[in-house]
């Protein structure tokens, strides 16, 4: 096994006095063995900042980049997350530096820009290998955050509008994180013919869950009566191998339509559901099978 460490995980910018060698503490739930934190500071005392728009002193401000380290080159991070069990907090004794036209996450870091607003490079983000703007062409897309209204840890980190920003905790009853979709980079809304990235998301969500492929019983299909339900049949198959074909598969979007953003809260809410009440949700209108290979 060899060691990864070309997850991001977040930048900082802090004010600190000069030459000081750690800025930022960053605390979280014990790791397995071979995963861990690291930081690399990436500039101290940034200085002033000259751009077509005016100068911006940064004078005592240092950069830090945090790093998850993993054990295996192809383990890779979908989310950070925190809770009042397993509590996350990144943590500087002064504030953190956010631009004017910055945010918490890096989706509208624009290098084009940075001429203009040089300060936008330094910039306080919180990320998972993404940069700057996701490039939709690629397959890529934004950070998403979640946040509860009890603690709005993304707010306290970013107030916005250029407005320093305090300590991450993320250590409440309700939780929060920070996370990216888990995709195939294939097209921007349909999947790869061999459907890798569907296999990929449901072999995660069983290794996430501790559970063998062989105790799944039910699966609330993507199921839009489209082409993809013959790649999305193959991606279940390659999931759980010959017990593919003991599986009870419905797709609830045959009495919702496709919701598109919200489909699938709502097909979870369907499939709790199913569980809870012991009822298969049927797919309706559908009478005449297709035989996939």
């Amino acid at each position: 096994m060899s060691k990864s460490i070309s997850l991001v995980a977040a930048l900082f910018c802090c004010l600190t006095p000069l030459f000081s060698q750690q800025q930022v503490s960053i605390n979280s739930a014990p790791a397995p063995e071979g995963y861990g934190l690291e930081v690399e500071v990436v500039s101290e005392n940034v200085g002033i900042l000259a751009g077509a728009l005016g100068v911006v002193d940064l004078t005592g401000y240092s950069t830090s980049r945090v790093y998850i380290t993993t054990v295996n080159e192809d383990d890779f991070l979908s989310s950070v997350s925190g809770d009042a069990t397993n509590p996350t907090t990144v943590n500087t004794t002064t504030d953190f530096y956010h631009a004017a036209l910055g945010a918490a996450t890096p989706n509208g870091i624009n290098s084009l820009l940075f001429p203009v607003y040089p300060d936008l490079a330094y910039d306080s983000w919180v990320t998972i290998g993404l940069e700057g703007v996701p490039n939709a062409l690629a397959g890529e897309a934004g950070i998403s955050t979640v946040q509860s209204a009890d603690n709005p840890w993304q707010t306290n980190f970013d107030p916005g509008g250029g407005l320093a920003g305090g300590n991450i905790a993320i250590d409440d009853g309700i939780g929060g994180a920070w996370y990216a979709l888990n995709g195939d980079a294939y097209h921007i809304t349909s999947t790869s013919p061999n459907g890798e990235g569907a296999t990929r998301c449901m072999k995660l969500a069983l290794k996430n869950a501790g559970i063998n492929s062989n105790e799944v019983q039910y699966i609330n299909a993507h199921g839009t009566s489209t082409g993809a339900d013959a790649i999305e049949s193959q991606s279940i198959k390659s999931t759980f191998g010959h017990h593919a074909y003991n599986l009870s598969i419905s797709s609830t979007k045959s009495m919702t339509g496709h919701l598109l953003g919200a489909a699938g809260g709502v097909e979870a809410i369907y499939t709790l559901l199913a569980i809870s009440r012991g009822i298969l949700p049927p797919t309706i209108n559908y009478n005449t099978p297709e035989k996939f290979p």
